[in-house]
């Protein structure tokens, strides 16, 4: 199911299961914040961050394909922590992911395709029941 954003964008259901984490710096009470993808949609839509939201849906579309179908156990995959950039759109493993699953404490998500670490949050995804959803993706060489 999608919900519409103005101007007949869909927003797929499923990116509201997907939570954006907000970092130390930030301010939980910041109402324009987005809390999950689905509303970091509508943030680029609103600002008309058209390059932002179709990487964001891009992104999004291949982890959900792994998701619904499962690893083929033929493509090489990664799994962790990931992350979104708000300065480019990426939603992915950072580039840093193994720094990240191995410090302990906070670091920050380095964009795999920007290299800014500065404007990035981690985000969880999270089934109905509470239980994670895993951040697959399919080692591809980003376009």
């Amino acid at each position: 199911m999608s919900s519409k954003v103005t101007g007949g964008a869909q927003i797929p259901a499923a990116y509201a299961s997907f939570h954006v984490l907000p970092n130390a710096s930030d301010d939980p009470s910041d109402e324009r914040m987005p809390k999950n993808l689905a509303q970091a949609c509508l943030l680029f839509h609103q600002t008309n961050n058209d390059k932002c939201l179709d990487r964001l849906h891009e992104d999004m579309g291949r982890l959900l394909s792994i998701l619904a179908k499962g690893p083929d156990g033929k493509t090489k995959i990664s799994i962790g922590k990931g992350c979104i950039c708000w300065s480019c759109g990426f939603v992915g493993l950072p580039s840093n992911a193994q720094e990240v699953e191995t410090t302990s404490g906070f670091i920050a998500a380095t964009c795999k395709l920007c290299s800014l670490n500065d404007d990035t949050n981690f985000i969880e995804g999270r089934q109905p029941d509470g239980s994670a959803i895993p951040f697959i993706e399919a080692d591809l060489a980003l376009a």
